[in-house]
């Protein structure tokens, strides 16, 4: 399998509003996390 973790969304502008907030606010999590 190809790894998703940590690479950049692909094709994020085809997917649903509601589904790109989700995702984005995932990722920024993410982020927040690993700088600690």
């Amino acid at each position: 399998r190809p790894e998703t973790h940590g690479a950049p969304y692909e094709g994020i502008e085809n997917l649903r509003p509601e589904t790109k907030e989700m995702i984005e606010a995932y990722y920024a999590k993410q982020k927040l996390l690993k700088q600690d």
